[in-house]
This record gives structure tokens, sequence and C-alpha cells, in this order.
């Protein structure tokens, strides 16, 4: 149980231990707040106060009754207030807690966090680009790109700030002021891996598959590791037809984190490849992280069918039909699963269903009867 792994965690001496084992409870019980707590405490001792405050920001999603972590909070930022207080000619300050401002959504102060240390050191990426961040997470998408641009003119030869320009510009369908912006970028620097990965989501957008393929390969080259990178480079070994090098992109894709798209995609590849098991492990994988997608519970119902095991079978189906309760085929394959298990009570809601949208036929109505 993902309990166990939290309780461990917290007894362990060993503190590397401990950050591990509560990580582990957090990736299979994202829903409980406390080893987020506990994780965020050590990181907190540690110092690294932008990690702890974002493992407290989610455990108050999670659970606004947890008031202790409102103190954390403050004493973290009065901290900060404090650093301020003493170095406050050094930018480097300012944008900690303009940081630490955006882990809870406080983008108003994070901004003049973010304009104080320009202030210093106008002339520094990282300080443009905090403050372009922080006012596209507030909503304030037009601001970002203004303030990105007027940076490029007079800092044109900082290379991050058009790709951060190019990747509004994404958002916005401005798909050739990206791309010129990506070209410029690469032109200046052939080592930034992710902005040969957004001219190869570009030529994807273009259908313009080789030339695609190879901006990604040079992305991964260059150590730019993403799931969504491999699992295009996936996707493209699919229409080759190349569905052991697909799965190997999509274990790679996975193996940096958990993903909706990713896992689906590489359950109905396995399953093509017949490895029943490993798409098995999949789809529990992603209907433990999202227990409402259809489509892994039609795939779990399916599998579980062919390998004759009903009950399994059974119990997918009936999830299905009731996260859609309009579709007639979970109800049908019910019917009969579970009038051939003896669970007539279970039989007979699934007819029912059937039966009053008249789209029962002979035999469910023989079992009905």
């Amino acid at each position: 149980m993902p309990e166990i792994y939290t309780l461990i965690g917290e007894i362990s001496v060993d503190e590397q231990e401990q950050f591990q084992l509560l990580s582990k409870a957090i990736t299979l019980h994202p829903q409980s707040p406390i080893p987020y707590i506990r994780r965020g405490k050590i990181f907190q001792e540690k110092g690294k106060v932008l990690d702890a405050l974002s493992d407290f920001a989610v455990a108050l999603q999670i659970d606004p009754s947890q008031t202790e972590i409102y103190q954390w909070i403050d004493d973290i930022l009065a901290y900060l207030g404090d650093e301020i207080s003493l170095h406050g000619h050094d930018p480097s300050v300012h944008a900690l807690r303009a940081q630490a401002y955006m882990k809870l959504d406080r983008y108003e102060a994070a901004l003049v966090d973010w304009l104080a240390a320009l202030e210093i050191d106008p002339s520094n990426a990282l300080l443009i680009r905090g403050l372009a961040d922080c006012q596209l997470r507030s909503g304030q998408t037009s601001r970002a790109w203004e303030s990105l641009g007027k940076a490029i003119t007079k800092y044109p030869l900082l290379p991050e700030l058009r790709l951060d320009r190019a990747k509004i510009s994404l958002s916005l369908m401005e798909i050739d002021q990206a791309e010129e912006d990506l070209i410029e970028a690469i032109n200046q620097d052939a080592s930034i891996g992710e902005a040969h990965f957004l001219r190869g989501q570009i030529f994807v957008s273009r259908e313009a598959w080789l030339e695609a393929e190879t901006h990604f390969a040079t992305a991964s080259q260059l150590g730019f590791e993403q799931p969504e990178l491999f699992r295009q480079l996936a996707l493209i070994a699919l229409q080759k037809d190349e569905l052991e090098e697909s799965l190997r992109y999509f274990d790679k894709g996975i193996s940096l984190g958990i993903n909706e798209d990713i896992l689906i995609d590489a359950a109905h590849v396995s399953k093509a490849l017949g490895e029943t098991e490993k798409c098995l492990k999949y789809v529990e994988t992603l209907l433990t992280h999202w227990p409402h997608n259809q489509e892994g519970w039609e795939l779990k119902a399916h599998i579980h069918e062919e390998l004759a095991q009903n009950d399994q079978a059974l119990k997918a189906y009936m999830n299905l039909a009731q996260l859609n309760p309009m579709s007639l085929e979970p109800w049908e394959k019910s019917t009969y699963l579970a009038a051939g298990l003896g669970r007539w009570k279970d039989a007979l809601n699934a007819v029912s269903r059937l039966f009053s949208s008249g789209a029962a036929g002979a035999e469910a109505l023989k079992i009905r009867g």
C-alpha cells in the first residue's frame, strides 16, 4: 500500500532513503497530502525553500485543513524577507523570493521582485525570462511576449529570450513568428536542445516527418529529455511500422514521468506486439493515475476478455459503463459476462439498461426473463 512508503519514510534515519520513500509514496498515491508535507519539511530543513514551497502548495490544494503548513510558508517568506533586508543589492535574492511567490500563485508580489531584480541587473537573461514567465502564468500573455520582444531588441544575442518568445508564439498559433525565433536561436547557439525539439514540433504540424525526426534526434543528442519528445519519436517510428523501436521510445518517455497519452499509446503498441502482460502493466498504471480514462478501461476489458479472465473483464466493463452510460457496448458485455458468471443481480442491472434503451436482443431478453 502507498501509505507504507510514507510510514517507512517517516521512521527512516537515512535522509536520502527517507526522501526516496516519500517520493515513491507521492508517485503511488498523489492524492494524499501527508508525503508532500513530510518531504516538504525535509526540503525546508535543508534550505531548499522553493522545493519545500512546491510540496506545501500541493498539500494545501489536496487538503486546505492542514493549517500548520501556512505557518511554515510564512516562516519561509519571513526568512526571504530578511535576506532581502540584508542583501537587497543582490538581484538573486529578489529572484529567489519572486520564484517563491510564484510557487504560491502570488504573481503580483512576484512581479514586484522580478522588476526589483531587473533594476539591479537589466541585461540578465534569467531575470528577463523570470519576469516573462511570471506574466505568462498570471494570464498576461501579450505582456510577456512584449517584454521578451523589448529585451530581444536591447540584447539581441541572448538566444534564450528568442526560445521563450517562440514558445509563446506557438501557444498563440503564430507559427511563422515562432519558427523565425527558433531558427535565430539555433543559429546563435546550436546546442539548445529545446529549440530543436520545438522546431520538430512545427515540422510535425506540417507532416514533414523526416525533418521532424532529425530535429527530435538532435534534441535528444543534446541532452534535452522530455516525455513528449520520446512520444513524438515513438509515433514517427510507428509510421514506419517499427513497433519495437516505438515501444522503446515510449518506455523512455515513461521513465521520465507518468504521462497519460504515452501510457495509452504504449499499451496499444505492446498489445499489437502480443506483449499482453506489458500492455496490462501500462493500463494499470494509467488507471491508477487517471481512473476516468475510458480508453484505458475499454482496453483493459478487451484484454481480460481475450484471456478468458471474465471476472476482471466484467469489472472493467462495469466501470466503463458507469463512466459512459450512453454507450451500449459496456452494458451488453456486462450482461453476458455477468450471466456467464452467475452474477444475476449485475446481469439484471445491465440488461435492464439495454431494455430501457430498446437495444436488447433476444438473448438479452432471455437473460432478463
